[in-house]
């Protein structure tokens, strides 16, 4: 009995195994992470914080109920001290997959990035990494010094949001009565 056609199997299904991973390494990472929204915090006169609600509650966030999304199940908090500069803070935008919540909708937690003290970005500039950075930047909120606002509430942007890439916006100040602003929607 000879043993070439059991050697030339084993070649080919070497080949084979060899070929689709050189093909998936070729493709690169995915791209899931475009969409991801740059909060720029100005912390020079005062402590300020950042609020980002879980994904696809079913509930519209309003400046009138923005002060109240802390304490919503599945937000982001993160407190800033007063300190000199500007702190980034990045928003990765809602995935399409996970959890349904009590209306039949996705409900995933909301997350964030918080970058080094003097990180500069640059909106608009996508890129196929598998965690959110600087180069995957969608839009950016900024929240200049001297505003009143002490808290932002910043939703994330969802997947089919198709707003222009590069946008920078200026929260608006709270309404009277309210130290929480409501960041745009994407």
């Amino acid at each position: 009995m000879t043993r070439t056609p059991l050697i030339v199997m084993a070649a080919l299904a070497a080949a084979l195994i060899i070929g689709a991973v050189v093909a998936d390494a070729l493709k690169g990472p995915p791209t899931s992470n475009q969409g991801t929204r740059a909060v720029i915090v100005s912390t020079a006169d005062g402590s300020r914080g950042v609020v980002v609600p879980p994904c696809n509650t079913g509930v519209q966030i309003t400046p009138r109920n923005a002060p109240r999304q802390a304490s919503t199940f599945g937000s982001t908090v993160v407190a800033f001290p007063q300190a000199p500069g500007t702190r980034v803070v990045l928003v990765p935008r809602c995935s399409k997959m996970g959890g349904v919540g009590s209306s039949g909708t996705v409900n995933l937690p909301s997350a964030v990035f918080v970058l080094r003290i003097g990180t500069r970005i640059a909106a608009g500039k996508g890129s196929k990494g598998k965690s959110p950075s600087a180069s995957d930047v969608h839009s950016q909120v900024i929240v200049p010094p001297g505003t009143t606002a002490r808290t932002v509430v910043v939703p994330p942007c969802r997947p089919q949001s198709g707003s222009g890439r590069g946008n920078a916006v200026v929260v608006t100040p709270p309404p009277a009565g309210s130290s929480t602003a409501l960041a745009p929607r994407c």
